[in-house]
């Protein structure tokens, strides 16, 4: 239960933030990934939970990468699909959610090619690592 509401409060801080973070990360101009939160995790000794929210450009593809820990996804606006090695494909629309396992390698892509998409990312990994790893 504890853990429950330690990932609302992070969810509905990270709606409320979400459109005030300045800080940007190296990539791409047709995908941004801003940090909004970073914190520890009450009750999950070493483990940090994470939001970001991603904007990818009308037919933008993101990195192939696998994130270190469990992930959710949940698209603000317009509709992504995550590609992943050896599965199916995910298409995740406005409203909609995911949630991804660890090590899953994926390509996250705007299933459109009018549209942009906005989603936010959550994710759970241990104290001081990184939350994603690219993939060649």
């Amino acid at each position: 239960m504890r853990t429950i509401l330690a990932f609302t409060l992070v969810l509905v801080a990270g709606l409320i933030l979400g459109g005030l973070a300045q800080t940007l990360h190296a990539q791409s101009p047709a995908v941004r990934n801003t940090s909004v939160l970073r914190a520890d995790m009450t009750g999950l000794q070493a483990t940090e939970g994470y939001l970001n929210v991603v904007e990818q450009a009308p037919g933008a593809i993101g990195r192939k990468q696998y994130h270190t820990g469990d992930v959710f996804f949940y698209v603000m606006t317009g509709s992504m699909t995550l590609e992943m090695d050896g599965r199916s494909a995910v298409s995740i629309n406005q409203g909609q959610a995911f949630h991804l396992d660890p090590k899953t390698v994926i390509t996250p892509r705007n299933a459109s090619t009018s549209a942009p998409v906005k989603f936010l990312v959550f994710g759970l990994v241990g104290k001081g690592q990184s939350p994603s790893v690219q993939v060649p």
